[in-house]
């Protein structure tokens, strides 16, 4: 699994946002038992979850405070 930290000027809030995506990824036994073709289909779309946070916090709490990452492994 890998945790992509990104930082952007948003032109609609006129400041700079943080978000965290979640992207899913092979793990070394499953990368030397299978084909790259086998655990990602090109052809397929994929399901995208999007969390928002509310009045405090910011976009570490979903990692920080909850599962999230294990289910994006499962």
């Amino acid at each position: 699994m890998a945790v992509l930290r990104i930082n952007f000027l948003s032109r609609y809030l006129g400041r700079q946002v943080d978000f965290n995506a979640i992207v899913p990824s092979w793990t070394l036994k499953r990368a030397s038992e299978e084909k790259y073709e086998d655990i990602y289909d090109t052809s397929l779309r994929y399901k995208v979850l999007i969390l928002l946070h509310g009045f405090s916090g910011d976009c570490n709490d979903y990692l920080n405070f909850t599962s999230i990452t294990r289910y994006a492994e499962d």
